[in-house]
């Protein structure tokens, strides 16, 4: 019986080695050689010119509206939250915000996500007093007027109203979807 088991194995173990060596010996296909161009000796006037880097798109200064703005929402504190509210005795967060440019002659838009599309993006290191936070997908969910040292009026909730919110708040910072500046076109 040993003898059948070590032929057995001595067989396994040729044609392993027989497969091996035909499939090391087929011959590997060869790339075809790419044809040779002259391009010829390389001019100085040949250098490619880098392209100019655009310049970035001026982010527009605060304006003087953007005071009376804050005026209009700092005389509003205390007013009563009412979903749809436009004033004059209660707001809620985009209807205050249109009446507070409203008051300066300046039109925006009705909702938090129509002022969002209608005010120029900017980041944090460039936030004024006069700019809006807006949380949410695109300022869909909730507007205020930043006033600086991290904190904003806001027409906040039916509790609260019209308050001045810290922006370090969990929910603040959870749901914050970017700040605006109106552009001083719009004056």
């Amino acid at each position: 019986m040993k003898k059948h088991v070590c032929k057995a194995l001595l067989l396994s173990a040729a044609m392993t080695a027989c497969t091996l060596s035909a499939a090391q010996a087929a011959p590997k296909p060869r790339p075809k050689p790419l044809p040779k161009v002259s391009v010829g000796p390389r001019k100085v006037s040949e250098t490619p010119t880098p392209n100019p880097t655009p310049e970035p798109t001026p982010i527009p200064p605060i304006t003087q509206y953007a005071y009376g703005a804050m005026k209009f929402m700092r005389d509003n504190i205390g007013k009563t939250y009412v979903m749809g509210g436009t004033g004059p005795d209660v707001y809620d967060c985009s209807g205050l915000i249109q009446a507070a440019w409203k008051a300066v002659g300046v039109t925006l838009p009705r909702t938090s996500g129509q002022q969002y599309s209608a005010t120029v993006r900017i980041a944090y290191e460039d936030l004024q007093p006069g700019d809006l936070v807006f949380f949410g997908y695109q300022g869909a969910h909730h507007v205020g007027m930043y006033i600086g040292n991290n904190q904003m009026i806001d027409a906040a909730n039916p509790k609260r109203g019209v308050t001045v919110s810290d922006l370090t708040l969990s929910w603040y910072t959870k749901n914050l979807g970017g700040y605006g500046r109106i552009p001083a076109t719009d004056v």
